[in-house]
């Protein structure tokens, strides 16, 4: 076996995968119906704060392609009367999502960005505990929480 393979293997798809089933398993419904479902979507009679993301989400994917400035919107406020500055600290995961949204169908695109956030925080936990000298296992026990 090359020298770099195991240490990719252990350091890098292992935990990775063990953190993505364990992200799947925890959003449940919103991974198995992933096209009928909204992780966190609440039901029709108390909407919950998704949808303002969701529609956020979406302008800034749009805005994106169609190259307006996200911090000067051509718009001001969502159609339920969310306003945009309220979505102010959310740019950044707002254009890391794009290009599921660009990509996927709705709402399978957001399911499958909202299993994956929890996978990225727990691998950058992961790799800083190695940085650090930590163990394998007690990194991933790290990434984990």
């Amino acid at each position: 076996m090359k020298r770099w393979l195991k240490p990719a293997l252990l350091d890098g798809v292992v935990p990775l995968a063990i953190l993505m089933l364990v992200s799947i398993a925890i959003m449940g419904e919103g991974w198995t119906r992933m096209h009928s479902v909204i992780i966190g979507g609440g039901n029709p009679t108390t909407p919950s704060d998704v949808n303002g993301t969701l529609w956020f989400y979406w302008w800034v994917a749009s805005a994106m392609e169609r190259g307006v400035d996200i911090l000067r919107p051509d718009v001001i406020c969502a159609p339920t009367g969310q306003s945009l500055g309220s979505n102010f600290p959310q740019h950044i995961d707002a254009m890391m999502a794009a290009p599921f949204l660009n990509t996927l169908s709705f709402p399978s695109a957001f399911n499958a960005w909202v299993t994956i956030i929890p996978v990225l925080g727990g691998f950058a936990a992961f790799v800083g505990a190695r940085g650090l000298g930590i163990g394998r296992s007690l990194a991933l026990m790290v990434a984990l929480l």
